[in-house]
């Protein structure tokens, strides 16, 4: 981590005293001001993680970190097929291996 040049709270701007100052990306915080951007809990230097600027607990980052989400389709009938011989005859999407129904 880079040296720490203000003197002022990351949290609420006011001036912090070198006693007092909790340490986080390049920044000092007032013990009550250290908390996650996110849920509001108090953090400490071993539970704060810094992600665009801002401070986060473990689960508040784990979810400002992760990737959004494919598109899920409840509705395969949405989906078509590349080859109409292996659409489904009814609704004419796609039908995929788990989905298939061998009639003799």
């Amino acid at each position: 981590m880079g040296e720490i040049s203000e003197n002022c709270c990351g949290g609420c701007g006011n001036p912090v005293f070198q006693a007092e100052g909790v340490p986080a990306g390049g920044k000092k915080y007032h013990k009550g001001c250290h908390k996650c951007c996110g849920c509001g809990k108090l953090l400490s230097t071993t539970t704060s993680h810094l992600h665009g600027g801002e401070l986060h607990c473990r689960t508040c980052h784990a979810t400002a970190i992760r990737p959004a989400s494919p598109a899920m389709f409840g509705d395969t009938s949405l989906l078509k097929p590349e080859n109409e011989a292996e659409a489904c005859p009814k609704c004419k999407g796609s039908v995929f291996e788990a989905e298939k129904i061998v009639e003799e």
